[in-house]
């Protein structure tokens, strides 16, 4: 048994809680389950949508749906692109608070043709093999009160985040500008900061976390990922569907891929001779992790794959992809070059990215590349986040400002769609329902514990004798 599986079971022992939460779809979904179609992964994934013409199908908690006319008045915005062509029951729970669900999924219905029931997926992608949803209807229903009992007004943190972005895209232009026009080292350097900052306002944006009242601010500072070098629609793919549902799960997780096979971060990958320094290779392997990104997009939407994950890719996103790319080059590169010749525009192209690239990279690293964080396949999806998943400096308002919330991994695993600054009041309640339902809250005292427990994990798979730890986790 697996320490996953007898999570899993030693759950089954909380008394009256679980017992007393019951299944959000179970209502939906029995009652039309006879009635259905059979409709295969295959066949599902083959409706992806697109400018081809194809319809958009998704599949919710086991219940396949026709989006195609809905996806352009989805009132979250365009993120239930991600949902086409897949498994979303992930991306819907853990994106509507429990008080607007039921709603939700009556509107879903009403809105949206039921084409039949999923078949053949993962263990719970069927009406009749759903894992149970006890731990999430619970924590889920309690971080809701939470909110609901903070005296303040809640839409103060839309505002300071809004601000936030708007400086930070003024800092941005300022340190760019003299950078590129002046080669000023100082520029240099604040600009590599900056970016990271960025990269974190963008991760918010395009989870609709930056302002919940307003699509357009999330939408704005999304295409901060555009802006410095990369692309928001392969970020979405890549994290919102293969990384968020399926957390540390090999084949699943692109995440777990990164590097391979140079580089070993998941215990279930093969194990090879070059992996011996990958300790040492890949905080190296960082300072170009801005440029892997810049370059590797074009090859991503051309075969329309990221790592694991099929894109749907149109027109609009080429050409935005061109746009920002060779605004990129303009403002990065070809004017410091023709200022300051191809030497120094190069060297300072390759300092900011990499300042940026290790500000960004070695703290979304160090949150789930730790022992004993896979989970197993069949578990819930809420209860795979907090399996696969370690915070550091948990209920720290200054720490979570300068990771960009990440520091709160568990909490934004299981609420995307709030804002950072709410992780630090809800992390209690979420620490203690972990605990009465027997799952771990892993949280390391600081970043720098964190961090060490990441290379040593990474220091210890690189070793060709290594077996993963597991912890024996009893009922309470």
């Amino acid at each position: 048994m697996t320490t996953a599986t007898m999570t899993v079971a030693a759950r089954g022992g909380v008394r009256g809680l679980s017992s007393s939460i019951k299944s959000s779809s179970s209502s939906s979904t029995s009652s039309i389950s006879s009635k259905l179609r059979s409709i295969t992964v295959a066949e599902l994934a083959e409706h992806n949508g697109g400018d081809n013409g194809k319809k958009s199908w998704t599949a919710l908690n086991g219940v396949v749906y026709d989006i195609t006319t809905f996806i352009d008045t989805h009132p979250g915005g365009p993120m239930i692109r991600y949902a086409a062509g897949r498994d979303a029951t992930c991306l819907f729970e853990s994106y509507h608070p429990a008080t607007s669900t039921g709603r939700t999924r009556a509107a879903l219905q009403n809105k949206c043709q039921v084409i039949g029931q999923l078949v053949g997926g993962m263990p719970g992608s069927s009406i009749q093999d759903q894992p149970n949803p006890a731990f999430f209807n619970a924590v889920r229903e309690r971080v809701d009160q939470k909110l609901a009992s903070m005296n303040m007004n809640k839409t103060s943190y839309d505002t300071i985040y809004t601000i936030e972005i708007f400086i930070t895209l003024t800092l941005y232009i300022i340190t760019s500008y003299y950078t590129s026009f002046y080669g000023s080292w100082l520029g240099c350097i604040a600009l590599g900061v900056v970016t990271g900052r960025m990269g974190f306002l963008m991760h918010s944006g395009n989870h609709a976390a930056s302002n919940k009242s307003s699509h357009a601010v999330n939408r704005f500072s999304g295409y901060f990922m555009d802006l410095i070098g990369s692309s928001n629609v392969i970020w979405g793919y890549e994290h919102q569907v293969a990384h968020h549902q399926e957390p540390n799960e090999v084949h699943r997780d692109n995440d777990c891929e990164i590097g391979n096979p140079i580089v070993r971060m998941h215990p279930d990958l093969p194990h090879q001779p070059s992996q011996k320094y990958q300790h040492i290779v890949l905080p190296i392997a960082m300072t170009f992790g801005l440029l892997k990104w810049f370059l590797n997009d074009f090859k991503h939407y051309w075969r329309g794959t990221v790592g694991n994950v099929t894109m749907s890719i149109t027109r609009d996103d080429w050409t935005r992809l061109l746009i920002f790319k060779g605004l990129w080059i303009v403002f990065h590169y070809a004017i410091p070059v023709y200022y300051f010749g191809f030497g120094l525009a190069s060297i300072q192209a390759l300092v900011y990215m990499a300042v940026g690239g290790h500000y960004m990279e070695n703290i979304f690293i160090v949150n789930h590349i730790q022992e004993d964080h896979v989970p197993d396949a069949g578990v819930h999806w809420a209860d795979k986040q907090v399996i696969a998943t370690t915070n550091w400096k948990s209920g720290s308002l200054l720490w979570t400002f300068v990771s960009g919330g990440l520091n709160h991994q568990i909490e934004h695993h299981l609420f995307p769609a709030l804002n950072i600054y709410f992780y630090p009041q809800i992390s209690e309640v979420v620490e203690q329902t972990c605990k009465e339902f027997n799952l771990p809250y892993h949280n390391q005292p600081t970043f720098w514990s964190a961090w060490y427990a990441m290379w040593s994990y990474l220091r210890a798979m690189g070793d060709p004798h290594y077996s993963p730890q597991t912890a024996d986790r009893k009922s309470q």
